[in-house]
């Protein structure tokens, strides 16, 4: 006969003994026998198992928890503007296909639990780091329609403006690196700071009123996204666009080599961008090159949508880059000055004090 003393069992065989030993029925009334407990039955010991799972199951999927999104939320607020959202309605119709899929497929698999959490944290990591999409707000919750009616809304709702504006030249690109900065690196946009998650970064934009650009046109970081050419007095736009090169730009070319270091290749086309802003194409294009488009079908969306944002902006109040630095030169000074009279003010109190304070004089003695 071979007995369990913690369990109070009997067993036919060593084998079925060294068995139950294994099973977490019999560890768990090893910790009840050290605190000095008294034994459970198998059967109360499984419906403490399946209470203890129901349990976490209940806590898993709240009322602020997504399950088709697999994300949680710290406020009611927050969940029920992300049920509004879009990405919300996509996740769910793609929770709906999968598990369509997945009965198509194997239709009486049951995936284990565990299998099942690795997955949940997989996809929430993710949904962590991913980044914001350049028609979501960078600061809320918030979706627009389309770029312009995001820039509009931080604008008017956060004060967001872009710098430079009428020099920038490609709007999408801005806000895709701004949102991977913000929704995947957790930067602060103005003072740099690297924070836990998305929520927290923007929640410290908001509250410490860092809903603005640290731009800086000495720094490389947004050289991309803008084009000073405008700007040099000797840029005329009109050759430029039909990348044609004026005679003083011919004879500097003639008469002087260009360096290869100083030729740029772009990107999109892969022409060479000379040192004077001329554009050389490849022979391969040069059906393009030989094309005359009529000026109505010429469209340049970058450009139409920045001259509508500036026009939002100076309607709001926004007097550009120069008033802006106009503005802050301006109430430097007045802060000095401010500062230079509060100085005059207490060294003129501490010298009246020391006067009222003196109530001994030296006598004066004559000699005759």
């Amino acid at each position: 006969m071979f007995t369990c003393i913690a369990c109070r069992v009997a067993f036919k065989d060593a084998e079925e003994q060294r068995s139950h030993y294994r099973t977490d029925w019999h560890r768990y009334n090893l910790k009840r026998k050290v605190a000095e407990l008294p034994p459970v039955s198998a059967e109360t010991f499984q419906q403490k198992v399946l209470s203890q799972r129901a349990e976490a199951v209940t806590q898993k999927v709240g009322p602020q928890y997504c399950q088709a999104c697999r994300k949680k939320f710290s406020s009611e607020n927050a969940y029920t503007e992300h049920l509004k959202s879009k990405k919300h309605k996509e996740g769910e119709q793609r929770l709906a296909e999968k598990e369509a899929a997945e009965k198509d497929e194997v239709p009486d698999a049951e995936p284990s639990k565990e299998a099942g959490e690795d997955d949940d944290t997989e996809v929430m990591e993710g949904d962590e780091n991913e980044a914001i999409e350049p028609t979501d707000c960078l600061f809320c919750p918030h979706n627009s329609r389309d770029m312009e009616d995001n820039v509009r809304h931080m604008a008017k709702s956060h004060s967001f403006f872009i710098p430079d504006i009428e020099f920038l030249s490609d709007l999408k690109g801005l806000l895709e690196y701004l949102g991977a900065k913000v929704g995947s690196g957790h930067v602060c946009l103005w003072c740099c700071k690297q924070l836990s998650c998305t929520e927290a970064v923007q929640q410290h934009m908001t509250d410490r009123g860092h809903t603005l650009l640290h731009y800086d046109q000495d720094s490389a970081e947004f050289v991309d996204f803008y084009d000073y050419r405008s700007s040099y007095p000797d840029f005329d736009g009109e050759r430029q666009t039909r990348g044609e090169s004026s005679d003083a730009d011919k004879n500097a070319d003639d008469e002087a080599e260009v360096s290869p270091s100083f030729v740029e290749v772009a990107d999109s086309t892969g022409e060479l961008v000379l040192p004077s802003g001329a554009r050389a194409g490849h022979r391969s294009l040069q059906h393009i090159y030989k094309q005359s488009l009529r000026p109505g079908r010429m469209r340049v969306s970058t450009v139409d949508k920045v001259q509508r944002l500036m026009t939002q902006y100076k309607a709001i109040g926004w007097g550009g880059s120069a008033a802006v630095v106009r503005l802050a030169n301006e109430k430097r000074r007045r802060d000095g000055d401010a500062l230079v009279r509060r100085q005059q003010q207490h060294s003129a109190q501490l010298g009246w004090k020391a006067n009222k304070l003196q109530n001994t004089y030296r006598r004066q003695v004559f000699l005759w």
